[in-house]
């Protein structure tokens, strides 16, 4: 109950200092909306998203991921979510992914183009 407690007084807040900084009432909902699904994300007026990555191998394989050909991190067979990170937050608009085996560099998955829109989450999975 105070862990409840403390998020509705924290979207509270946070929708009161939207509407004194002068955000429009749809951003206000965007915001409380997101925050009240019990997962505060970078869904504001920023025009971020999150993306998650999941492995799904087959052979049970762990990947490299690659974002925009940076490494962000290593997903182990069967999980979801790079190791030892949340969602990943990005910049909407278009972005290159792909999955390589960590025992030979080779790809896994991809490279493909990937369209993140503002405020959008999306899980991004490799079956390889």
């Amino acid at each position: 109950m105070k862990n409840i407690l403390c998020l509705s007084t924290a979207v509270l807040y946070i929708a009161i200092s939207l509407l004194i900084a002068g955000c429009d009432a749809n951003t206000i909902d965007t915001v409380v909306t997101v925050m009240s699904a019990g997962r505060i994300r970078w869904c504001n007026m920023k025009d971020y998203g999150t993306v998650e990555f999941s492995n799904n191998s087959s052979t049970k394989q762990d990947y490299w991921v690659y974002w925009d050909n940076k490494y962000v991190g290593t997903v182990k067979a069967g999980q979801t979510e790079p190791q030892g990170g949340d969602d990943f937050t990005t910049k909407s608009g278009n972005h290159t992914l792909e999955f390589k085996f960590t025992s030979s560099g080779a790809t896994a998955c991809g490279p493909e183009t990937v369209t993140i829109s503002k405020c959008e989450h999306i899980t991004y999975t490799c079956t390889n």
